[in-house]
This record gives C-alpha cells, structure tokens and sequence, in this order.
C-alpha cells in the first residue's frame, strides 16, 4: 500500500469519527428577537382584517420579509415614535437634552508585573 493510499484512508476515518461523535443539537430554541418566526410557527400565522389600515401584499404563511399595503389612504396614520431598547427616558430630567450625565471614573495605574 502506497503512502497516499495510507494517508487517504487515514483521512477518510477520521471523518468517519468526527460524523459519529456529532454534538445531538437541542429540541428547543430560544429567540431574542421576539418578530421573528419559525418555519413551523408560520401555518399558525394570521392577519386581523377587520380595523386595520394595513393589508400583507403576499400571504404571511410563506415567511420572509413581510410588505404591507395601506388600504385608506385618506384616513390619517397614527405612526409610534421608535424607541431605544433599554434606552433613557426622557423624563428623567438629569440634563438639558435628555441624557444621564455619569461622572468619570477615578485615574488609576495599571501595572502587568503586579499580576
């Protein structure tokens, strides 16, 4: 047996080991982002139709990006103001504009050796 024949084989079982000792990858998934949604979760998906502005151009059981479409546009739309996920609110009053001063920390010296 060639040397390249050996190193083949050799490769060829450790990649049988590597596929056998695969990490099993839980039942569950925890999502941070809460508009987000699964395949699965998709046929459970629906649209209120009555006292809504807005209509999906595409159904929203197929997923991807979701396009909607105004249906009055002479009604006025209520937009929200976005807002800052853990953000300062502005009633806090700490500042002129808005935001919490926080005062520097103390100088201090730093040494590698030390450690």
């Amino acid at each position: 047996m060639s040397l390249r024949t050996r190193h083949i084989l050799m490769i060829r079982r450790s990649r049988m080991k590597v596929n056998k000792e695969a990490v099993q990858e839980p039942s569950f998934h925890n999502i941070s982002n809460p508009a987000r949604v699964v395949r699965l979760q998709l046929r459970k998906l629906s649209m209120p139709t009555e006292g809504s502005q807005y209509t999906p151009i595409k159904s929203i059981t197929r997923g991807g990006i979701i396009m909607f479409e105004r249906l009055n546009e002479d009604e006025e739309e209520e937009l929200v103001e976005a807002a800052i996920a853990g953000g300062i609110s502005s009633d806090s009053g700490d500042s002129k504009d808005g935001m919490k001063t926080v005062a520097p920390h103390e100088p201090f010296n730093f040494s590698l050796l030390n450690y």
